[in-house]
């Protein structure tokens, strides 16, 4: 049941991205809309590129369970652990979109086109990193796991006995 509920808060956050690009759609004047500029272009790629590298220096810093932990214990501070750093995976994913709203909002052209490139990052980056997949888990369970303690984080996040998608 926990794993279903954190795939649905993903799956939100997710497409809150998706609702601002929407919402900007309207706002943003029809011919700045499909106009591109290279360099707006290229800064939302970078950024892009320089996300995926901050959320994995970042992002899977738990701290590690120590070796005689009791199991409840242990489960509990790997969720806790879980939960944190899903959220700050996703703060430091959604950045970018939300700086390129700004910048959809102020630049005369291509603003708009760049930040639909830069969400489209955002959800390829939040699919890899935030969404409970099983490659997700495995990677907080080792950083949880690292000086030789047990987190037991899959069995506590799975939902009706299955492993994460």
């Amino acid at each position: 049941m926990l794993m279903q509920s954190m795939r649905v808060l993903a799956l939100s956050l997710m497409s809150a991205l998706v609702a601002i690009v929407v919402a900007l759609f309207f706002v943003v004047p029809a011919d700045e809309r499909g106009t591109v500029v290279p360099l707006l272009l290229a800064l939302a790629v970078l950024a892009a590129v320089g996300q995926h590298g901050l959320v994995g220096l970042l992002g899977y810093r738990t701290p590690a369970i120590p070796p005689a932990t009791p199991r409840a214990e242990a489960a509990e501070r790997a969720v806790g652990a879980w939960r944190t750093g899903m959220v700050l995976r996703f703060v430091l994913i959604e950045a970018v979109p939300i700086a390129f709203v700004v910048i959809a909002l102020v630049a005369d052209e291509g603003g708009y086109f760049a930040l639909v490139v830069a969400t489209v990052a955002a959800l390829v980056l939040a699919w890899l990193h935030v969404y409970p997949r099983e490659a997700t888990v495995r990677r907080v369970e080792e950083h949880l796991d690292r000086e030789g303690g047990r987190s037991h984080l899959r069995e506590a996040l799975e939902d009706s006995g299955q492993t994460p998608a």
